[in-house]
């Protein structure tokens, strides 16, 4: 009974299979007659001599090309030829004199030129194949360019191409001795300065090192402008408070005045003592202030001196003393060093603890005395104010000269590197032309003297076959047409077994 059932089902999933099979079939057939075909030609031509007048070939018989047969080609012989054979000399005798587009046309019929490994014929066999819309065009085509290409070789014996070759690389070689000749010239124009040279784009000359030594000199003397100022403005603020007594101690300290004790009523022996000892106190703690200020001061110096001194060392491995990098690097250091001439003085200890009973060392209390030792802080505040104007004003000019002699130094090195970098350029340009002018004078070495005997010898060995079909395929689009198709049916004839299926189960119920 389930065969029996089977039974249409098979039969309607082969039906719906092959009709759409044979429409599948059907679709492919009209799109392949709607494509257009395409043809393709070939035609088979041996070349003997490729590379027989090469010059050097000739002179050195007991080189490996001595022993190779007659009418034997190197690989860099036959890809030479390939290019020739497509070449716009030969495609212009091969296409209409009215039609130039030779890239179009090389383009259109899908010109190649293939090497055969054959040892059937002498020489270097190629097939030349070309393409077009039906088997006579396409056969054309190729013998179009298979005669154009044997008139070009038997031209003259094949020596115009050798004339053409020749006329270019001469005159090549001419245009690059001129260019050389014109950078020489620019060369020995330039006027290169003396004891300078460029380094990573920095120029290393006297100037240069004179210009270093200016620029530190400049900012050593801007540090001290802007030190004094800024004690003048402190000082002439303090002056505009008034004449309180820690203004003026404080005015005296920026100064740096020493005050006259003031004068103290008499005390005791015992509190006469006292004093002293924390005034000494004080003193050891400016002592040790001020020691560790110049032992600060010391190390700053050493890690400065070091890698100046280590690249110094270098330079006078590589340079020699005299060099003017070195004796800007001698500047520095030394300008280093005298950093250590302005390290702060040690206060002196004060005398010992005199004797409680001892009443010599008192300070006096005439107040005379103390008005004269006001009066003579006066005159040493208003000397130290017009002393450090006149320092000010010394800085100030020390600073435009240095400022207008490293102006100076700044153009001189700059000039000095624009002409070392010319010159840099210049002869990078020549070693440029060097080199091209030996690579050319070497081609022209090479290239084969022309001789009154002929280079190549082309033979046709099967003339143009009338065009294969090569596009479109029929049996892929038979196949490709065919599958859908039968898989088309199985989707219909699936669906239709399934709404039957319904519509029994539909009808039972």
């Amino acid at each position: 009974m389930s065969n029996t059932a089977a039974t249409p089902k098979v039969l309607t999933v082969g039906a719906w299979s092959l009709l759409g099979a044979t429409l599948g079939l059907g679709a492919a057939y009209f799109v392949y007659v709607r494509e257009l075909p395409v043809f393709e030609s070939t035609a088979v031509v041996a070349i003997r001599g490729i590379g027989a007048a090469n010059p050097a070939t000739e002179e050195s018989q007991a080189g490996p090309s001595a022993t190779e047969p007659p009418g034997s080609s190197s690989v860099v012989g036959i890809a030479a030829e390939q290019l020739v054979i497509l070449s716009e000399p030969v495609l212009k005798l091969a296409i209409d004199p009215r039609d130039g587009d030779v890239a179009g046309f090389l383009r259109r019929h899908d010109l190649q030129v293939d090497y055969i490994d054959s040892s059937a014929h002498e020489g270097a066999m190629f097939a030349i194949k070309g393409r077009a819309e039906t088997p006579s065009a396409a056969a054309e085509i190729v013998g179009s360019v298979v005669a154009a290409y044997v008139g070009y070789v038997s031209k003259e014996d094949g020596s115009e191409l050798w004339q053409q070759t020749l006329a270019q690389f001469t005159e090549t070689h001419a245009a690059v001795n001129q260019r050389i000749e014109e950078l020489e010239q620019q060369l020995e124009k330039l006027a290169l300065p003396a004891e300078a040279s460029i380094l990573n784009g920095s120029v290393i000359s006297r100037a240069a090192s004179e210009a270093e030594s200016l620029q530190a000199d400049m900012e050593h003397v801007a540090s001290q402008r802007s030190l004094a100022v800024t004690k003048l403005q402190k000082v002439e603020l303090l002056l505009a408070a008034g004449d309180p007594d820690p203004a003026y101690q404080e005015l005296l300290a920026v100064l740096q005045i020493t005050a006259p004790p003031a004068p103290q009523p008499q005390h005791s022996a015992m509190d006469r003592r006292d004093a002293k000892q924390t005034e000494a106190q004080q003193r050891a703690a400016e002592i040790e202030q001020v020691r560790q200020q110049r032992i600060a001061l010391t190390e700053q110096v050493q890690r400065e001196l070091v890698p100046l001194q280590q690249e110094l060392d270098l330079l006078l491995l590589n340079v020699g003393t005299e060099h003017p990098k070195a004796k800007g690097l001698r500047k520095q250091i030394a300008a280093v060093r005298a950093k250590l001439a302005r390290l702060p003085v040690v206060p002196a200890s004060l005398d010992p603890v005199p004797n409680p009973f001892d009443q010599r060392d008192a300070p006096s209390n005439d107040p005379a005395e103390a008005i004269q030792e006001r009066d003579l802080l006066r005159q040493k505040i208003t000397s130290r104010l017009a002393a450090l104007r006149v320092e000010i004003q010394r800085l100030d000019a020390r600073y435009s000269t240095i400022e207008t002699e490293l102006d100076d130094a700044a153009t001189v090195v700059a000039g000095q590197q624009q002409v070392l970098q010319e010159e840099q350029r210049l002869r990078q340009a020549l070693s440029q032309q060097y080199l091209a002018a030996d690579q050319i004078t070497r081609t022209l070495a090479a290239v084969p003297k022309l001789v009154s005997r002929q280079v190549k010898v082309v033979t046709v060995v099967q003339s143009p076959d009338r065009g294969m079909q090569i596009a479109p395929k029929l049996g892929m689009h038979l196949a490709g047409g065919g599958g859908l198709g039968v898989l088309a049916g199985l989707m219909l004839s699936g669906l239709f077994l399934v709404t039957a299926q319904e519509n029994r189960s539909d009808a039972l119920g």
